[in-house]
C-alpha cells in the first residue's frame, strides 16, 4: 500500500535519528510470487485429509438408503479439530508459517466434506425420506458449529494463552503506528498479524489493527474498497502504545519486517490502560491522549 519508501517520522521527538527506518525499497512483487510452498503443502495436506476421509468411509460403511452417519461424524470431528487447532496456532506459541495452510486448509479441508453432505441430503430427499433429510441437514450444521465452539473453549481452558509480563501503563508513552497494505505478507502470513504477534512476544503493552477504506502511498495509486476500483490493497494500521524504551527496543524488528510501508512515532499520554479483567493487560483498548 505505502510502497516506495519506509521512514520513521519523529519530527516532534527529541532524538530524530533514533529508531529510524529509511531507504528505498524494491517494487511490490506479484501476488502469486513465492506462494509455491503454500500451494504445495495445501495440496499435500488435502491429499492426506481426503485419504483419511476415504479410510473412515471404508471403516464405517452406510447403505444407499441409510442415514449418512459416517459423513456426519467426519464433519463434526473435523470441525472440532479445526476449533482446537486454530486456538493453538493463533493464541499459543508462534508456529511454522506452513503449518496452518498444511493442516488447517489442506488436511482438515480435505477431511471434511460439504459436497458429500449436499449429495447425501439430495439422495435422502429423492428417496422420499424428508424427515431424515431435514434431520441430517440440521444435525450437521448444529453439530459442526457446536463442535468448533466446544473444542475451542476446552482448548483455551486446558491451555490458556500465556501472557507476557507487562507493567501497568500510565502517563507519558510512545505511540508506534505501522502503516502497511492489507495484502502484505511475511512468510505467507499477513504482515499486520506478524507485527502484532511479535509485539506480544516482546512484552509490549498492547497492539491493535485498524483497516482503512481508502488511501494512497508513494506510488500515488489510490486503494479503495469501492466497487470498480483499480486496487483493493487497502491500508492497514497497526498501533502500539508503550513506554518509550520498550517501543524503541521493538523498532529493529520492524526493520526486518516492513519492506514497504510507513512507520511513525509520536508522543502521547495514557489516561487509562486496563484489560477486560481490569488487570492492565490487554490490547490498545484504554484511553490514549494526543501528542504533546
Amino acid at each position: 500500500m505505502f510502497d516506495g519508501l519506509v521512514t520513521t517520522s519523529e519530527d516532534a521527538l527529541d532524538d530524530p535519528a533514533a529508531g529510524a527506518v529509511a531507504g528505498p525499497v524494491p517494487g511490490r512483487a506479484p501476488v502469486l510470487r513465492g506462494q509455491g510452498p503454500v500451494v504445495a503443502v495445501i495440496a499435500l495436506g488435502g491429499a492426506v485429509g481426503a485419504l483419511a476421509r476415504y479410510a473412515a468411509g471404508l471403516g464405517w460403511t452406510t447403505g444407499p438408503s441409510a442415514f449418512p452417519w459416517t459423513t456426519l461424524l467426519i464433519n463434526v470431528v473435523g470441525c472440532a479439530v479445526i476449533g482446537a487447532f486454530l486456538v493453538v496456532v493463533t493464541e499459543g506459541r508462534p508456529a511454522h508459517p506452513l503449518l496452518r495452510p498444511f493442516f488447517g486448509t489442506g488436511v482438515l479441508g480435505g477431511f471434511t466434506t460439504f459436497s458429500t453432505y449436499a449429495v447425501d441430503i439430495r439422495r435422502l430427499l429423492e428417496a422420499g425420506r424428508l424427515g431424515p433429510g431435514l434431520a441430517y441437514l440440521g444435525l450437521t450444521l448444529l453439530g459442526a458449529l457446536g463442535a468448533v465452539w466446544a473444542a475451542a473453549t476446552l482448548t483455551r481452558r486446558l491451555n490458556p494463552p500465556g501472557r507476557c509480563p507487562v507493567s501497568r501503563l500510565a502517563g507519558p508513552a510512545l505511540r508506534l503506528t505501522v502503516l502497511v497494505g492489507e495484502s502484505d505478507t511475511w512468510h505467507h502470513r499477513p504482515l499486520y498479524s506478524e507485527v502484532v504477534h511479535r509485539a506480544r512476544a516482546a512484552g509490549l503493552a498492547g497492539a491493535s489493527v485498524f483497516r482503512g477504506i481508502e488511501g494512497f502511498g508513494a506510488s500515488s495509486l489510490v486503494h479503495t474498497a469501492r466497487l470498480l476500483s483499480l486496487s483493493e490493497d487497502l491500508p492497514v494500521a497497526v498501533v502500539i502504545v508503550d513506554e518509550e524504551e520498550r517501543v524503541r527496543g521493538f523498532l529493529p524488528q520492524l526493520e526486518e519486517l516492513v519492506a514497504e510501508g510507513l512507520v511513525l512515532l509520536d508522543r502521547c499520554e495514557v489516561v487509562r490502560y486496563a484489560g477486560r479483567g481490569g488487570d492492565g493487560v490487554g490490547g490498545v483498548g484504554g484511553v490514549v491522549g494526543g501528542a504533546e
